[in-house]
Parts: C-alpha cells; sequence; structure tokens
C-alpha cells in the first residue's frame, strides 16, 4: 500500500497586535511588531483624515512662514521682536516635525529599508539606542 503525500499548508504571517496600552519606545522591539507598527503608520497617512491634518498643518506652515518672513504677529500684525522671530521658527519646525513624523516612523521601523544600512550617530530613530521619551526641544531650529 502506498503511503499517504501530506503537504503542509502555507499558513499567512500572523500581524502582531498593536498594544495601545503600553508607551511607544525607540528600545529593541521584535521585527514582526517593528514591521506591524510600520504598516499601520503606513496606512494612516493614506488616510483622508490625515491628510486633512496636512492640509490644515501646511496652511499653518504657510502663515508661520509669512510671519517670520515679514516679522509680523499673525494675530495682531505689529512688529514682533527678533526673540519672537525665533519662537515661531521653533514652532514652525515642531510643526514640519509632526507632519513627518509617521513617514519618519514607519522609515526606521521597517525592516527592509534598514539591511545593509549604516548607522548614523546621529539618528534619533536608530534601533540600537536604549529607550527615549519624546517630547519638545527648543534647540530645534527651523529651515526657513
Amino acid at each position: 500500500m502506498a503511503a499517504k503525500k501530506t503537504t503542509k499548508k502555507k499558513t499567512a504571517k500572523k500581524k502582531a497586535a498593536l498594544d495601545l496600552h503600553t508607551p511607544f519606545t525607540t528600545g529593541e522591539i521584535d521585527e514582526p511588531t517593528a514591521n506591524a507598527y510600520a504598516e499601520h503608520l503606513r496606512h494612516m497617512e493614506n488616510t483622508v483624515g490625515w491628510q486633512i491634518v496636512q492640509k490644515v498643518i501646511g496652511n499653518n506652515l504657510h502663515q508661520l512662514e509669512q510671519a517670520i518672513v515679514y516679522k509680523l504677529d499673525p494675530e495682531t500684525g505689529a512688529r514682533m521682536s527678533d526673540e519672537d522671530t525665533d519662537e515661531l521658527r521653533i514652532m514652525h519646525a515642531q510643526l514640519k516635525q509632526l507632519v513627518e513624523l509617521p513617514g519618519m516612523l514607519a522609515r526606521s521601523l521597517d525592516s527592509d529599508s534598514l539591511e545593509g544600512a549604516a548607522p548614523d550617530e546621529f539618528d534619533p530613530y536608530r534601533k540600537s539606542w536604549e529607550p527615549q521619551v519624546y517630547g519638545n526641544d527648543a534647540n530645534v531650529l527651523s529651515d526657513t
């Protein structure tokens, strides 16, 4: 009697569940979790809601750029001091980083894009660093 052939079924890769109760860190996370986070971030970038947020922030960035160039307070129209203009530059840089954050995080978590890449010692999203808490950095300057 001939032996029965058994074939293994291909199973779909199981996606890591996104646990919103644990804080997100840049510490060591396993590859499936990192890929799941990257996939969620890329999906978020393609939603209509995120595109609306980008448009609103883009309009705010344009208003800040005008205020910085002409040194006029966007609310009152009065002349601004250099210190006030610098505060607007910092605000501009932070808003710009906010708009770019999902894409930057997705690229940093994507294992395919990290293979063969040389680590940059100034990259804040590098996986080999200890976990960090993200906050406002007053030393960030705008590119305007």
